[in-house]
């Protein structure tokens, strides 16, 4: 479990938080009415909006001057951070119930809120209209009472917390087909993406549990962990870069290190939230159980993220002050990448390459600078490597281009299995008691026994999952098969699994029926059914490779 350290304290009932990277500052709501800003450069902490009635959530604009946020008697309004009181605010949404958290789509000009009621609703918000009475859209409706709400980039899929039934729902928009993720949590609340992948949640559990805790959604079904406990009654998690965690609980704001390095660590200490020293000898990555990336024999592929102990670096005899990547006893050339550096001068974070100026070596960071990605040291793209074993290693130099020991020196390299393939995913056949129903068809019902010759599976051997549910009617749906990887020496030996087919532990074709009782429809309507397919690979950050397909007919009686 992570250990919080206090930033700022007390507050009036923090709720909804977001983090405004140009100025390193996160600005919160407290249901008091309140809109908060806390310099991260300092934890100085300041009241900026006044007048407002019992805030949820707040989310920044890109511009950065601008934020919105939601009320509880209905409200959704624009806000000046300049010039943040009530009064000055503009009245966007109104007339909803409870509306929560927002999710904020500027590239097509909307917004979207969730509602906190016995049947609440997912509402879509045209940030430009001038009639706030009328602006908003169902896209989802009968959920119960749920506070979070995460979007898929592309727009399909809606990720809720419901506090009845302490679940966390993923939701097909276009269908409303809903499917349960995780239940049994004490009160979720606010939802939070790690990383960019989409493959893990962030979220809070209220008192009396108090907990921050991780939704791994790669396996099937997905696992959530509990990362940490935190002040009574959190509510929103921001992440900044890519190990700090911000917690607003109702009296505290917290922070969580996804990472706990120090000088004393390997020079090359891992992969994206991966340590080194979790990588074992096949190359693939293991992280212990309550840890909040929780991995089991992972390939690593796609743009993988260097972590470089600075510090031990400036630290080493001879003092290094450059450094360069290699592979396979090959230097790869330096490729720049840039990073936020906290500029005291402005109060702003200032994008900086590294190197800077260009040449031909990283550069060390000095001591005593704010990083907003401390351990950052380089990108290597993996898919220039062929799949299989590689050695990544460091080379350090003096400040004359003098290099320092050797890459062999311990602590100076890893070896990382690569595996740039990608799952596949295919539903083959539907059968109608054992006859083939081609696509689209109409089918009458007769004997209700159906199978299903599916390809779930990855020809390097990293399966990670596979799911094949049905859909259909009025937001109705039935898991028909599932399987997750799991470490097993006998079952998969060399820590390897290519799915369906060829694995003789899986049934080849999961059975079926498509009779529900007390459901008409189950047996006369169009039917879609969906496979997903993810393999074990990981850039260190999250999980990188799904595949999916569906396939549809029609059963009549």
């Amino acid at each position: 479990m992570l250990t919080p350290t206090t930033v700022f304290s007390p507050m009036d009932g923090a709720v909804g938080c977001d983090y405004l990277l140009s100025r390193n500052q996160l600005i919160i709501v407290e249901f008091d009415g309140d809109i908060d800003l806390i310099n991260l450069s300092n934890n100085s902490h300041q009241i900026i909006g006044h007048g407002y009635q019992n805030l949820e959530d707040i989310k920044v604009s890109r511009d950065g001057r601008h934020a919105y946020v939601t009320e509880r008697q209905g409200n959704l309004l624009r806000v000046d951070l300049l010039n943040a009181d009530r009064v000055h605010a503009t009245l966007v949404s109104s007339g909803m119930t409870a509306p929560h958290q927002i999710v904020l789509d500027e590239d097509h000009g909307v917004a979207y809120v969730v509602e906190f009621a016995p049947s609440g609703r997912i509402l879509r918000i045209n940030l430009s209209s001038a009639t706030p009475a009328t602006n908003h859209t169902p896209v989802a409706t009968g959920l119960h009472s749920a506070v979070g709400l995460l979007l898929t980039a592309d727009r399909q899929f809606a990720y809720v917390s419901e506090q009845t039934g302490g679940k966390i729902t993923r939701i097909r928009l276009s269908t409303g087909n809903r499917q349960t993720i995780v239940s049994g949590l004490n009160q979720p609340f606010f939802l939070t993406w790690l990383g960019d992948t989409e493959s893990s949640i962030l979220t809070t559990e209220r008192d009396p549990a108090n907990k921050v805790v991780l939704i791994d959604l790669t396996p099937t079904p997905a696992t959530h962990t509990e990362i940490a406990t935190v002040p009574t009654r959190p509510s929103s998690v921001a992440v900044v870069g890519a190990d700090q965690v911000y917690v607003s609980s109702d009296q505290v704001i917290s922070k969580l290190s996804l990472t706990a390095f120090g000088p004393g660590a390997p020079i090359f200490m891992g992969i994206g939230h991966v340590p080194v020293t979790k990588i074992g000898a096949t190359g693939m990555a293991t992280t212990d159980p309550g840890y909040f990336f929780q991995v089991v024999d992972a390939p690593f592929g796609g743009t993988l993220p260097i972590m470089f102990n600075h510090e031990a670096a400036r630290n080493a005899p001879l003092h290094a002050v450059h450094y360069r990547i290699v592979v396979d006893g090959a230097e790869l050339p330096v490729t720049p990448f840039s990073d936020y550096l906290w500029n005291s001068g402005t109060s702003q974070f200032d994008l900086v390459a590294n190197p800077h100026p260009a040449g031909p070596f990283y550069n060390v960071r000095h001591a005593g600078e704010v990083w907003y990605n401390p351990w950052l040291g380089a990108f290597v793209d993996s898919t220039n490597l062929t799949n299989g074993l590689h050695t990544i290693a460091i080379r350090l130099f003096t400040a004359a281009n003098v290099e320092i020991g050797h890459i062999t020196d311990a602590g100076r390299s890893a070896k990382v299995l690569i595996d740039n393939g990608w799952p596949i995913a295919s539903i083959d056949k539907i059968l109608h008691n054992g006859v083939e129903v081609p696509v689209c068809a109409i089918e009458h019902l007769g004997v209700d026994k159906w199978t299903f010759d599916i390809t779930a599976r990855d020809v390097e051997k990293h399966l990670m999952s596979w799911s094949l549910w049905a859909v259909w009617g009025d937001n109705k749906s039935k898991a028909i098969g599932s399987g997750s990887y799991v470490h097993n020496p006998v079952i998969h030996p060399f820590d390897q699994w290519e799915g369906l087919p060829p694995d003789p532990h899986v049934v080849p074709s999961p059975a079926w029926q498509a009779a529900v009782a007390g459901d008409p429809s189950s047996t006369n309507c169009a039917h879609t059914f969906f496979l997903g397919v993810w393999d074990r690979v990981i850039n260190g950050w999250g999980y990188i490779h799904y595949a999916d397909y569906h396939k549809s007919i029609t059963i009549i009686p």
